[in-house]
């Protein structure tokens, strides 16, 4: 059985409003958060996630066969790593 690519539709409305929140909460501080990710995301959906935050950095660790395998996607809001 393939399994389809994971959309992030729903994750990104949640994480989008509560980027949101946080960041009105907190608008001086720099915030860094980290969100599990699987290893076939669609995509748009992941695009449209990262678009909502200042930096991102996407890792899928190859501990499990291809396609089955997580990760975490790094964003920060109100900075950037160097």
């Amino acid at each position: 059985m393939k399994c389809k690519a994971w959309t992030l539709a729903a994750l990104h409305l949640q994480s989008a409003k509560l980027s949101s929140k946080i960041a009105r909460q907190f608008p001086k501080q720099n915030i860094l958060f980290a969100t599990q990710i699987y290893e076939k995301v669609s995509a748009p959906s992941l695009t449209q996630f990262q678009t909502r935050l200042d930096w991102t950095e996407l890792r899928i660790y190859d501990i499990n066969e291809k396609g089955r395998n997580h990760g975490i996607l790094l964003g920060t809001k109100g900075w950037a790593p160097r």
